[in-house]
């Protein structure tokens, strides 16, 4: 009869807490039926290599998730996380990745039973700097009898990085519109470089210099 003794008193403050834990679960829970829904939720990409860019074809996963409906009700996609661990890829190329349902961080209670898609395809490119022109762009008309002599961009060229693909192919960059309307006097202007392309970046300064010269219409 001493181990039935031991059971009983021995760590009896933790047995009244592990108690009192199952007894909140249960009253939280446990009349709540089972039930399924869907969460859409953003994928992570971690790890990835130096001078490697990441161009992932897809961005977000839904989830089947499972679990007493109070749970559910309560959870929100940032209580999910699904990640997608680069650090094995060292070189370029295509990448299939294939989601583990029990990989996935998930609110307690509650359990993924299937990612959709099952699995995600991406791509690995080689990062290039490149240094190009910066062409200014400009709208409205100066004031008459004015005309536009002359301009210069400083600096005139600035650097851009991102994947090759979307590097090689670009010849120049914008800047953002500049309004001529009703200018009388030769002006200097700053403004911003303006990439359209998302997955390219500005690695110099943002800001360049643009200086109009003006005069009078013969």
């Amino acid at each position: 009869m001493n181990w039935l003794r031991a059971c009983l008193t021995e760590n009896v403050g933790l047995k009244l807490w592990s108690l009192a834990l199952a007894l909140a679960i249960w009253s939280t829970f446990g009349g709540d039926p089972v039930t399924e829904a869907t969460v859409r939720v953003p994928v992570e990409y971690h790890n990835v290599p130096d001078r490697l860019e990441l161009l992932p074809a897809l961005n977000e996963v839904q989830l089947r998730v499972r679990g007493p409906s109070r749970a559910l009700r309560r959870a929100v996609p940032g209580d999910f996380s699904v990640r997608v661990d680069l650090s094995p890829s060292k070189e370029p190329g295509e990448r299939t990745f294939v989601f583990r349902t029990d990989a996935i961080q998930t609110p307690t209670f509650l359990k993924v039973v299937q990612v959709i898609p099952a699995q995600i395809q991406f791509a690995l490119e080689q990062t290039i700097t490149k240094q190009v022109p910066v062409h200014p762009q400009f709208f409205g008309k100066v004031a008459s009898p004015q005309r536009i002599k002359n301009y210069r961009v400083r600096p005139s060229h600035v650097r851009i990085a991102g994947p090759s693909s979307h590097v090689e192919p670009m010849q120049a960059v914008m800047t953002d519109a500049v309004e001529l309307t009703g200018l009388r006097a030769s002006k200097t202007i700053l403004t911003a470089v303006s990439i359209q392309d998302p997955l390219v970046r500005l690695v110099d300064s943002p800001t360049v210099e643009i200086t109009i010269e003006l005069q009078k219409a013969d």
